[in-house]
């Protein structure tokens, strides 16, 4: 055994695969991974003890394609034991992400690697990487998955901060309701009446949703199917089938126009977040 050593091979290794798994660019065709008897440990329960097959699959089929541009700062990798061609390395790294690509995520990374000498260098036989902070809840694969909402809700904080529009309806009952877009969730149609679904609480309007619709900011709502209009800063999520929207509403996508539809889902929200990362970080610098 001998002292940390931050300069070593083994260190230059960890080091590059730990950057790899973070951008996408894992050769697994590379010698350092070419260990039969790899094995990997995450921070999941779905993560414990992979075998080098499950550790590829989950490296190609899920976590470099759904990680967002990042930035790997502040590393600090040491070779803390080597015996009998066995070489032992930690290391912790920050992780921070791109705002732009939707995701709010910065946090600390740490890593245990297990390598043997071969012939031809060194090869990775165990590696254990962890985030010792993160909450992870069920059903969450990724850390990153936790980054996406929290980005989400920062978005919608942002929208609700600098949304000074204000709109007035008035209901059936004659009640007068101020509201800004940001307040209303989505709208239904029902015959020549619309029932407006906000935040707290919903009222029905003597107005047609086409009418009541074009009162609203264009760039901001989504027919999803006929008579239901949602807000893009309460979708919450969608598939083939279906739109999550705020208070768990689901809204069924008629099957015709369902990738019409969430292109333009897609669309309005990556511009709603590109308006919402801009008015913070006016309102950032203004202060």
């Amino acid at each position: 055994m001998r002292e940390s050593d931050r300069s070593s091979k083994p260190v230059e290794l960890v080091r590059s695969f730990c950057r790899a798994s973070w951008t996408g660019a894992i050769d697994w065709d590379d010698a350092f991974l070419a260990a039969r008897d790899l094995s990997w440990v995450g921070s999941l329960e779905s993560q414990y003890l992979l075998n080098r097959e499950q550790t590829k699959a989950m490296y190609e089929g899920g976590i470099s394609k759904t990680l967002p541009a990042v930035v790997i700062s502040d590393e600090d990798f040491r070779e803390i034991a080597s015996e009998d061609g066995v070489h032992v390395v930690i290391g912790t790294f920050v992780v921070t992400s791109n705002p732009k690509e939707g995701h709010a995520y910065r946090v600390r990374q740490r890593t245990t690697a297990v390598l043997r000498e071969t012939e031809d260098g060194y090869e990775l036989v165990h590696q254990h990487a962890s985030n010792p902070t993160a909450l992870l809840h069920k059903g969450k694969e990724l850390p990153l998955d936790l980054s996406k909402d929290s980005y989400w809700h920062i978005a919608l904080l942002a929208a609700q901060y600098h949304d000074d529009e204000s709109i007035e309806m008035r209901d059936v009952t004659g009640r007068s309701h101020v509201l800004r877009p940001f307040d209303i969730v989505r709208l239904e149609a029902d015959r020549q009446r619309t029932y407006v679904h906000c935040i707290d609480g919903s009222f029905c309007i003597r107005m047609g949703i086409g009418a009541v619709g074009s009162s609203l900011p264009q760039n901001d709502f989504v027919l999803l199917r006929r008579g239901c209009v949602a807000n893009i800063a309460h979708v919450r999520g969608w598939n083939a089938d279906e739109v999550l929207l705020t208070g768990d509403v689901t809204v069924r996508l008629p099957s015709r126009r369902s990738e019409e539809i969430r292109r333009e889902l897609r669309l309005k929200r990556a511009t709603f977040i590109e308006r919402a990362s801009e008015a913070a970080a006016s309102e950032g610098s203004a202060d």
